[in-house]
């Protein structure tokens, strides 16, 4: 195969070949190690089907069940017209995939540049679309309840004061980073 391949981590070209082929984006084009990302194993894909943003979640953050919920709330925040990436399903119709112990998942790609807090535009930007979306308004604190997340429509200090405390109480998991 004739691919541009920057292969610099664990993730080897075979295993993102696998990851490739559950997603079927076609035929592998050019795949690179993308620009910046801390965390986690980040790439982008080339096929014959377009261009994709391949993201390989580090180890201490493959928790399929979180990230599903995740994935939930990102659909619905598209369907609302909310500017968040398209998840694209696998051949199975999962967003998710999980393999070999290790978590996958593929985005279309957003053309654009790397956000910069020195640059006035960017700031402004991420500032109102930070402010969409926190926006707590009932109606988007009852869809995120629907899909079983907990959602705090913010009222007085005294009521968010309760809501957290009782969240709490009935976490099974702690918080940990």
């Amino acid at each position: 195969m004739s691919t541009k391949v920057d292969v610099a981590r664990a993730a080897t070209e075979a295993e993102l070949e696998r990851v490739l082929e559950a997603y079927a984006l076609g035929q592998l084009r050019a795949l690179r190690r993308a620009e910046s990302g801390y965390v986690n194993d980040n790439w982008i894909v080339e096929t014959g089907r377009g261009r994709y943003f391949l993201k390989h979640r580090h180890p201490g953050l493959c928790r399929p069940d979180v990230i599903r919920a995740q994935h939930a709330l990102v659909a619905w925040l598209r369907q609302a017209g909310f500017p968040a990436p398209t998840l694209v399903s696998t051949a199975r119709g999962e967003t998710l995939l999980l393999l070999d112990g290790e978590c996958y998942e593929v985005q279309g790609y957003i053309e654009g540049h790397l956000y910069g807090h020195d640059r006035s535009a960017h700031l402004a930007e991420a500032a109102a679309t930070l402010g969409r979306y926190h926006d707590d308004s009932l109606g988007h604190v009852e869809a995120a309840r629907a899909l079983g997340l907990h959602a705090i429509h913010f009222t007085t200090a005294e009521a968010l004061a309760a809501d957290l405390d009782h969240l709490l109480a009935i976490s099974n998991t702690p918080y940990q980073n």
